[in-house]
């Protein structure tokens, strides 16, 4: 008997995160980068927050055609810093790092 482990499909967690919002690259390095979303939505909210809580950058866009959206940064210091997205009824957040 052969035994296979597949994470993406065995692990109820990651499952959950099919769910999410991903983006790319990671780190930006030219001060652009993309977000997939996973459902359509008419407005889409993207914040930059530094590790102290402090909003850094904030965009709407409404009306999107696609799941895939570009984000044009304004000059931001390098470092780790957290995005937040708020589509539809959705609000999540994850780690971004920046390296120009």
């Amino acid at each position: 008997v052969i035994a296979t482990f597949c994470p993406e499909l065995d692990d109820p967690l990651r499952q959950d995160q099919k769910s999410s919002f991903e983006f790319y690259p990671n780190p930006v390095t030219n001060q652009q980068f993309d977000i997939y979303i996973p459902v359509a939505s008419e407005t889409v909210t993207i914040k930059i927050i530094d590790l102290l809580g402090k909003e850094i950058f904030s965009k709407v866009s409404s009306t999107l055609t696609t799941n895939t959206l570009t984000v044009e940064l304004p000059e931001i210091p390098n470092g780790i810093y957290l995005i937040q997205l708020k589509y539809g009824t959705e609000i999540q957040t994850s780690l971004i790092s920046i390296c120009q």
